[in-house]
């Protein structure tokens, strides 16, 4: 098993650079983000490591795809599937399924890149594939990681009262009550206040407000 070190809900295996292949993958409905890299000699990848901001099913997945993938040919790892990680790992709650989705999205991803870097021929379900994940990450990155000072209708309910614990009061406020539950883990702000007949432009004027004052 890879050596990792962990702080918080972000954790790593040891480092790997330069890597021939970098992979970085997100999840829209927790945030998540994970990064794979990878070393390729002949077509075999004889060293990955990893990098996860997520929860620890999610670091789980990270390690275990690792593992799974060591001395293997890249053509033999793109056969792999979601199924074969959680055959692997053992049963997740059915709330943590994506995350193992994630890790072989990040694999992927790590594939591509060192494909494209050395002007070898991609598969076209791989390129398609790439396009989709580059989407993705691009609304995480664009409004969904609360890193950025400012909430919006994208975000996570339970991300925002982590990382803004001072919203909690103006949550109640609205009778909003489920911010410690598990799913609000997974409920954006914009499926909440849909659900709830809210305002959601009062409700992030009011959040926002209340996060400036600092």
């Amino acid at each position: 098993m890879d050596i990792a070190t962990s702080t918080g809900s972000a954790c790593s295996s040891k480092s790997l650079k330069p890597s021939d292949g970098r992979g970085k993958v997100g999840n829209i409905s927790c945030g998540d983000v994970m990064y794979f890299y990878i070393k390729v000699d002949n077509g075999t990848i004889t060293d990955v490591r990893w990098e996860t901001l997520g929860c620890a099913a999610a670091i789980a997945v990270s390690s275990i795809v690792s593992e799974m993938i060591k001395g293997k040919k890249i053509e033999e790892v793109l056969k792999l599937t979601n199924k074969d990680v959680l055959k692997e790992l053992g049963d997740l709650p059915p709330l943590k399924i994506h995350c193992s989705l994630l890790g072989i999205d990040a694999l992927d991803e790590a594939i591509y890149n060192y494909m494209s870097k050395n002007n070898l021929p991609i598969p076209k379900d791989l390129e398609e594939k790439h396009k989709k994940e580059k989407e993705i990450l691009e609304k995480i990155e664009g409004d969904v990681l609360p890193s950025k000072k400012i909430i919006t209708k994208r975000m996570i309910i339970g991300d925002v009262v982590r990382n803004f614990p001072e919203t909690v009061d103006i949550f109640r406020n609205h009778n909003i009550y489920c911010i410690g539950c598990p799913f609000a883990m997974f409920e954006t702000l914009e499926d909440l206040t849909k659900s709830r007949g809210i305002n959601i432009n009062d409700l992030l004027k009011e959040l926002n407000e209340v996060i400036g004052e600092k």
